[in-house]
């Protein structure tokens, strides 16, 4: 069985994913604490899905796998 690519999604279709605004995640990755971001051009940045669920997995199991 083939697997397909890994799919690059835009800065703002991930901040709209998980629920943040685009500067909030801008300052996330900024700061080394977002996804880690691919750059496809000079002015574009995206991120795989695999390095978002990664992350979020990350994020999950660093506050304990449940929200307050």
């Amino acid at each position: 069985m083939h697997n397909a690519p890994d799919r690059v999604i835009t800065i703002k279709e991930v901040a709209s994913r998980i629920g943040l605004s685009v500067i909030t995640l801008q300052r996330l990755i900024r700061t080394g604490d977002g996804p880690p971001v691919t750059k496809l051009s000079t002015r574009r940045h995206g991120v795989s899905e695999s390095h978002l669920e990664r992350w979020l997995d990350s994020r999950l199991d660093h506050q304990g796998g449940a929200a307050a």
